[in-house]
């Protein structure tokens, strides 16, 4: 899947769920998004659902921003 504003609207829905806050690829997802690692992880989890990616949890510690989590998707398309 390799239509970013695509991926980003997808990601945008997705983060409905946990955050009222506006959603960017620049946004971090603790300090703009007020996420916190439980979130983080049920996000991370719906990622790798909806597009349909593996994403190591070794990596997870990686993932800072939605800029990032666009990285991941790309990198394991």
């Amino acid at each position: 899947m390799s239509d970013k504003p695509m991926i980003m609207n997808l990601l945008k829905e997705i983060l409905k769920e946990y955050t009222a806050a506006p959603v960017t690829e620049s946004s971090h997802l603790y300090r703009d998004l007020g996420m916190d690692s439980f979130y983080i992880l049920h996000f991370l989890s719906e990622v790798e659902d909806t597009f349909h990616v593996h994403i190591d949890e070794a990596e997870y510690e990686e993932i800072l921003t939605v800029e990032d989590v666009l990285e991941m998707i790309r990198k394991n398309d």
